[in-house]
């Protein structure tokens, strides 16, 4: 029997005292790693004066409003927001729609110009008046944003639960959001319990929401006691591809707050 070493033949009968080695190496790599971000964010309320007017007839409303909105903190760069709107509403039966306007001297992503339609029909569904199918559509054409839009939608009120879906249709408007389809539902489990959520399976915006819920939980018997509110939301916004890696951000917002002098279905 021969051996090789460095290219050179040894009869195995002419070495002595031979002998095996071997070795395993074992390392550990981070690969995955885990991380978390806290942001805080302030909240900083303004002074508002405003002043509305409306005519009012049996079918019809028509309001129009001024106000000012005080920044006291000039030393932001910020100032104070003037704005002046009108906007009217009218029901012919089961078919209704409204007209509005408004304009804002400063205008920011909050606060904007913007001019906005919307028209629904209502139609029955059996002899309940509570079980009905409401049909609608509207646009936001905004001056001064980022979110003008057309869309439709359909919403069944069956008794205490109600289901709605609407979509976003792109349009060639300025500053027009993407395609979006948003569904919801409701629950009036009693007078003073409301459960709510929503879910968004289309939506090709960078900065959206694809899910969230809800309840609304009234402190008392009469319509005017607080209510408790609580709500959950799933916001993510997509920040493109860098370097053929897509990024992202995601995080849930939770809320609760008192609702004080007003039923928990009030626009106020």
């Amino acid at each position: 029997m021969t051996a090789l070493l460095n290219q050179k033949t040894f009869d195995s009968s002419a070495i002595s005292n031979g002998y095996v080695q071997a070795y395993i190496t074992r390392y550990e790599r981070e690969v995955n790693t885990l991380s978390s971000t806290t942001i805080r964010e302030r909240t900083n309320y303004h002074p508002h004066l405003s002043a509305t007017g409306n005519i009012t007839t049996q079918d019809s409303v028509l309001r129009y409003y001024t106000g000012l909105i005080f920044n006291p903190n000039l030393s932001s760069g910020a100032s104070h927001k003037a704005y002046l709107g009108v906007d009217f509403t009218k029901t012919e039966g089961g078919l209704s729609y409204n007209l509005a306007a408004i304009g804002y001297l400063n205008p920011d992503p909050e606060y904007y110009s913007k001019l906005t339609g919307t028209i629904s029909q209502q139609l029955g569904l059996g002899r309940n008046p509570a079980n009905n199918l409401n049909l609608s559509a509207g646009v936001n054409y905004a001056i001064d944003a980022a979110n003008s839009y057309v869309n439709v939608g359909a919403r069944a009120n069956l008794g205490n639960v109600a289901i709605g879906t609407t979509y976003y249709i792109p349009t060639g408007m300025p500053n027009s959001i993407r395609n979006l389809v948003s569904t919801n539902a409701s629950w009036k489990i009693s007078d003073g319990l409301v459960l709510s959520g929503y879910y968004t399976p289309v939506d090709n915006n960078a900065a959206r929401s694809p899910f969230g819920a809800s309840a609304s939980i009234r402190l008392g018997s009469n319509i005017y006691s607080p209510t408790l509110s609580l709500s959950w939301n799933r916001n993510e916004i997509d920040l493109g591809t860098n370097n053929n890696t897509r990024s992202s951000i995601a995080d849930n917002v939770f809320s609760i707050y008192l609702r004080f002098d007003a039923p928990p279905n009030s626009s106020t």
